[in-house]
């Protein structure tokens, strides 16, 4: 089987188990992301978190306004410019965060089983350097 079609197929499996029915959250996918970005980060504009969490606008705007609406997230005037607004994540968010994460490191133990800490280390250094060669930069940033 060719890799690109193992890594698509790998892709929506993982995608599927973690925004089943029985994701404790409701987090849709990009939430996580969202939140874990404003939780390290505090306020930022819609356009800096689009930029930081690599989604295309339009859709960072859906998704932020989800997260308005069960409010994981709160907004206010930004000072600086008029014509937007800040966001940071709320107390609410940050509880559906660590379940979150409580919930993906459960995953992480399905998805890694049988894995030495070399091959997850391993897989590591591929994952950052097929990022790199999609991206021109690192994943950590």
């Amino acid at each position: 089987m060719p890799l690109h079609t193992m890594l698509f197929r790998l892709s929506q499996a993982q995608r599927k188990q973690l925004f089943d029915a029985n994701n404790p959250t409701c987090l849709t996918s990009g939430q996580p992301k969202i939140l874990r970005y404003l939780r390290h980060n505090g306020w930022k504009s819609q356009s800096e978190i689009a930029q930081n969490c690599s989604i295309e606008p339009p859709t960072a705007s859906r998704l932020i306004e989800s997260l308005l609406r069960e409010k994981l997230i709160q907004r206010k005037d930004n000072e600086h410019d008029k014509r937007s607004y800040l966001i940071a994540i709320t107390q609410k968010g940050i509880e559906q965060m660590e379940r979150w994460d409580d919930y993906a490191q459960k995953f992480e133990h399905v998805l890694f089983d049988g894995m030495s800490p070399a091959d997850l280390d391993q897989l590591r250094v591929w994952f950052n350097q097929m990022y790199i060669n999609m991206t021109g930069r690192p994943l950590d940033e």
